[in-house]
């Protein structure tokens, strides 16, 4: 164990190191102007449906995503006792090389299909995914969270793009706003373990990430009724 922890050491030791030897361009002024403008920038935002909608989505996506993956373990271990944690944590390197398959089989079929109309399939499927987790338990409850990775994949760009749509001069602040919204990865995983604790059994803190995925379809479908289709 000693191994990995002084490599990761020695990098961030030796990062510091490179960015004092790297020679950056010089850095623009700061435009007063613009910087003043920012708080009228974000009170525009808040009259967007649309956007706030984006923005939810995202907190949402995040949680269940970390969700999942912090639960994944500890629900393999109680669904098969016989596997043992060890044996256990090899199921989350499964779901991220189904998270990783799944952005390039996702980006190719966005050749094709929109991204909302994707994003709102793999949404549906995910929650369906959960259910099924929080339903059976055992090998089908552990099998349906490690491929629910697979659908996962899309979710974050695809929100991204949707919620951004048309924001024009406001895309900037905006964009913050959404990466700031990955704080959803914190509260829901905090949420899905006082779920469990309450009702006894782990299975239950999976209808946390069902309802997020559900609240993501909801975002999608939102873009499909207006006609705002985007292939993200």
């Amino acid at each position: 164990m000693r191994t990995p922890y002084l490599v990761i050491a020695l990098v961030v030791l030796g990062w510091p190191g490179l960015i004092l030897a790297t020679r950056f361009p010089a850095v623009a002024l700061r435009d007063p102007e613009a910087e003043e403008a920012v708080p009228g920038a974000f009170r525009a935002l808040l009259g967007r449906r649309r956007y706030l909608a984006g923005v939810a989505a995202q907190f949402f996506y995040v949680g269940a995503q970390v969700g999942v993956w912090s639960f994944l373990i500890r629900y393999a271990a109680v669904a098969l006792p016989t596997l043992g944690t060890r044996h256990a944590a090899w199921l989350l390197t499964v779901s991220l090389a189904l998270f990783m398959g799944g952005r390039f089989a996702g980006s190719a079929l966005m050749a094709r299909i929109s991204g909302a109309r994707l994003m709102l399939a793999f949404a549906l499927i995910d929650a369906a995914l959960c259910l099924l987790a929080v339903a059976t338990g055992g090998a089908v409850g552990v099998g349906a969270l490690v491929l629910s990775s697979a659908f996962m994949s899309i979710m974050y760009p695809t929100i991204f793009v949707l919620a951004l749509r048309g924001l024009g001069p406001l895309t900037k602040p905006g964009s913050s706003l959404i990466v700031m919204a990955i704080i959803g990865g914190a509260v829901l995983t905090a949420l899905m373990g006082l779920l469990s604790d309450w009702a006894g059994t782990i299975r239950a803190a999976m209808l946390v990430p069902a309802v997020c995925f559900l609240i993501v379809a909801l975002f999608a479908r939102m873009h499909l009724r207006d006609g705002e289709e985007v292939a993200a």
